[in-house]
């Protein structure tokens, strides 16, 4: 049996970005920013979660966490060089600025963890996600009136 040990958590701020410097920063072209919810909430189409608001950041790039599985509905995930094709396809660069974001968080650990596994360096965390952006009246936000769905 193995020994019981001890695990000291040694949270990384420099890998959250924040309200306030994304408010400033999400239409700099420099950075990336990756919405991993289903295209229906993206577009503002789907509301599950009761945002006040819907939609997305403007100029996000939605990229569900599924396409990181090779079937969604077992959360195997890709071998390295079909996740890296699916994030090119996405049009990301592993060399820009990357900020990924969900609803709360929860999805985002899926694309961070893809992300920095492939070697991308500059990868950051928006936890608060749609459930803060969203509940504000003082952030932009995109709707699109139709949705077409391929990632299903």
């Amino acid at each position: 049996m193995p020994e019981p040990g001890a695990f000291a958590p040694r949270p990384n701020e420099a890998m959250r970005i924040r309200l306030d410097e994304l408010k400033s920063r999400h239409a700099d072209p420099e950075l990336q920013i990756v919405n991993v919810l289903w295209p229906e909430m993206y577009a503002g189409a789907d509301n599950p979660f009761g945002n006040k608001r819907v939609g997305h950041i403007p100029g996000s790039v939605n990229l569900p966490i599924e396409r990181f599985f090779v079937d969604e509905d077992v959360p195997t995930i890709k071998p390295a060089a079909e996740l890296q094709t699916v994030l090119a396809e996405a049009g990301l660069a592993p060399e820009q600025e990357t900020v990924v974001h969900c609803q709360a968080g929860v999805r985002t650990t899926m694309g961070v963890f893809v992300t920095t596994m492939l070697g991308w360096n500059n990868v950051r965390a928006y936890d608060a996600s749609m459930a803060e952006w969203a509940n504000r009246d003082d952030t932009a936000l995109t709707v699109r009136l139709s949705v077409r769905s391929t990632w299903r």
